[in-house]
């Protein structure tokens, strides 16, 4: 593990601990309202456990703080304000260039985009999967590779069931009232 992992697992487990006491919630309330296990959030904030990408994404939802955050800069009581104004300028600019995909063009050619994205994304997951089938003897290293590439599909499928809820909400904000 490089310098710079470690540093980001960390991090990362320092963030969980500050943000969920910045909350004023238990692990056990976090563990719920997330729908994890207790222990699990022990061992992210003790460093025994690095959090699945689907987790991250999650967690950094869930605080409301940008992944890239989360994961490389140790919040502390004198950062966290700025990177907390910072992300609501950003979830601000954000919210505005969603209000301004107004246009049916503009949705249906998101909704086209979407449609395609998961036609490639099921075509390669399909590969992958046979691959994987036709794999015998797994060794660490490729038993490593295969646990990345599970990860990054899981986080595929997340951000694609992401875009279907953007279109969903899209779509019943552009459907005249009656």
């Amino acid at each position: 593990m490089s310098v710079s992992e470690t540093k980001n697992i960390n991090a990362l487990a320092h963030n969980i601990r500050y943000l969920r006491n910045k909350m004023g919630i238990s692990q056990d309330e976090m563990a719920r309202r997330l729908g994890i296990k207790r222990s699990n959030i022990a061992a992210y904030e003790i460093k025994n456990v690095e959090p699945r990408l689907r987790v991250i994404l999650e967690l950094s939802k869930f605080f409301n703080i940008d992944i890239k955050d989360l994961i490389q800069t140790p919040l502390n009581n004198e950062n966290y304000d700025k990177i907390l104004t910072s992300n609501q300028k950003l979830a601000n600019r954000n919210n505005q260039q969603v209000f301004e995909l107004d246009s049916d063009h503009q949705i249906e050619n998101y909704v086209e985009k979407t449609k395609k994205l998961r036609q490639i994304f099921d075509g390669f997951k399909a590969f992958y999967n046979f691959k994987k089938d036709k794999m015998k003897d797994v060794d660490p290293q490729k038993q490593k590779l295969l646990f990345d590439i599970e990860n990054f599909l899981q986080l595929m499928e997340h951000l694609l069931a992401h875009n279907n809820d953007l279109i969903k909400a899209l779509s019943s904000n552009n459907t005249p009232s009656s």
